[in-house]
């Protein structure tokens, strides 16, 4: 191609035909900028398609974090909702003042030393927006929905720890020396209808229904981002 190009030339200007070597020189022009153009085109259209999927590909690791956080916030809401029941059925032992229940009462009191405990790091957003690669996707949205679900894991987090230290803290000074915690077995059965074990399930259903809550939004918030597409 560019030798025909040439001898174009050539043979226009030893005829010397000043016109057409100017209309000659303006195509050769005309097409020296379409073909940068279009080389510009090509490139910009592969360097998009690089971003996109770069993009596709932080989307699809932000979607796998979120199925598992899922699978564990769903383990942690439902063994949180077990005790639950059998602390409330504790409670209404104690208001009934049922005594032949008991030893169950003790098997409930040496489960209040169990918690669920989520422990979600939440660095999510913070690990794409310290590696770069929230420059690459382009929904906005999303972002800020990942950022708000890891808002609510932090929730989770201090509920979780609220309940860890209410157990280490008093739980267990109050009924290490009443409770066997692996049995059940009861030291002195009276103590667990007295005001202070009263209240330390109440406290610890209060913290629970707290905690239900937190993982129940989490759970509901996170379920539409287990399967967007991008």
């Amino acid at each position: 191609m560019l030798r025909f190009f040439r001898s174009l030339r050539r043979k226009i200007v030893e005829n010397g035909n000043v016109k057409k070597y100017f209309i000659y020189a303006i195509g050769e022009i005309l097409l020296i900028m379409i073909g940068i153009l279009l080389a510009l085109k090509v490139n910009t259209m592969q360097e998009n398609q690089i971003k996109r999927s770069d993009e596709l590909t932080v989307y699809k690791t932000i979607r796998d974090q979120i199925k598992n956080y899922k699978a564990i916030l769903e383990k942690d809401f439902y063994f949180n909702k077990s005790y639950m029941a059998q602390f409330e059925y504790a409670h209404s032992i104690i208001e009934r003042n049922d005594r032949t229940q008991t030893d169950t009462l003790g098997k409930i009191a040496s489960q209040l030393i169990n918690f669920s405990d989520f422990d979600g790091t939440g660095d999510i957003y913070e690990t794409i927006v310290h590696s770069g690669e929230v420059k690459l996707l382009g929904n906005a949205a999303i972002v800020d929905e990942v950022r708000k679900l890891e808002e609510q894991f932090l929730l989770i987090n201090r509920s979780e720890t609220i309940h860890y230290e209410f157990i280490r803290t008093y739980v267990v000074s109050s009924l290490k020396n009443n409770v066997q915690f692996e049995t059940g077995r009861l030291q002195n059965p009276e103590a667990l209808f007295e005001t202070e074990f009263q209240n330390i399930i109440l406290i610890s259903l209060k913290i629970m229904g707290e905690k239900d809550e937190a993982y129940h939004t989490a759970i509901r918030d996170i379920t539409p981002h287990c399967a967007f597409d991008q």
